[in-house]
Order: C-alpha cells, then structure tokens, then sequence
C-alpha cells in the first residue's frame, strides 16, 4: 500500500462581530455616526466593498452615505462573517432666489420673490413668516427676505434677498 496521507488543518473561524451604531443610521450632511463593532481588534472595516485602510479598531465615524461592514480577524484564524449597515445622509440644498416684478418699487407695489425649491420656511428680516413655507413669496414691504429649504428635517444655507420700497408713487399713477 503506497498510500500518501495529507494532514488538514482546519482552523476556527474569528468571531463574527456585530455593528452597533451609536445614533441614526440617517442623518443631515455634515453629521456623523459612529459605528461600534463587538469585536475590540483585528477588525477590517469597509465602505461600498472597499477596505478603509487603516481602520482595525473597534469602532469608525461615518460622515457619507453608503453600505458600511465590518469582518475581523486574529492570527491564526480564519477571517470572520461580515456585519453590514446602509447609511443615509440628507443634504438640502440652498435655494437660488428669483425676483419677478418691476426693478422700481413704490409703496403699494408688490415683488414676487421665487425660490427653486420646495419645503421652504421664509422670514423677513430674521423673524419667521408663519406658514409661509412654498416656493412662491409676495414681497410687499421693504426688508430683508430670507429662504431656508427643509428636507427631513435638514437644513440649507439661507438664500436672501433686500427689497426697498420707495415712499413716493412713480409719476403718473394716481395717488
């Protein structure tokens, strides 16, 4: 019998960490979350299928949106399952202001202040304009017009604009 015989070594495979993230997996541009994982070391941490190099403790900040995950592994063992996570992130975009109406604006004439986008909160002179929240503003004082676009709870940059209305009517009209 000249039988060969091969030694198999099977090796145990690493913990299987899980992912706990410290807040909301869904939040506004320019938050973060941080991500724990149960397994203190030899962690390898991706985003979108990609290693993050460098990223082999226990936890990470994620401040984009993607599909995160976490394997681990320790010497001498096979490389663990993977825990993964979806995060979402918000940005509401700052609003372009248009004005539609006459360059000339006498007391009595109004300006019609139009914002690109929806979910608005407008204010006048810094004091919010109560329910006036769509796309479409009549400007019928002099002040500073402000725009704020609101999109599940974040905000843009604030878009303004100033109108003065003068207190002489153009000649002309009648008083």
């Amino acid at each position: 019998n000249n039988s060969a015989s091969v030694e198999v070594v099977v090796k145990p495979s690493t913990e299987k960490p899980t992912l706990i993230p410290s807040g909301s997996k869904s939040f506004c541009l320019g938050s973060s979350v941080t991500l724990n994982s149960t397994v203190n070391s030899g962690n390898i941490w991706y985003k979108d299928s990609l290693v993050l190099v460098g990223a082999t403790g226990p936890s990470i900040t994620a401040t984009e949106p993607g599909i995160y995950h976490v394997t681990s592994q320790r010497a001498g063992y096979c490389l663990s399952a993977a825990d993964t996570i979806k995060i979402n992130v918000t940005k509401a975009v700052k609003p372009t202001l248009t004005t539609l109406g006459s360059g000339s604006m006498c007391v009595g004439d109004s300006v019609v202040l139009s914002a690109s986008t929806n979910g608005n909160q407008w204010y006048k002179d810094g004091l919010i304009l109560a329910g006036s929240n769509g796309p479409i503003f009549v400007v019928k004082n002099s002040g500073t017009y402000s725009v704020i676009n609101n999109v599940n709870g974040c905000l843009s940059d604030t878009a303004s604009k100033t109108f003065n209305f003068n207190a002489a009517k153009r000649s002309g009209r009648s008083l």
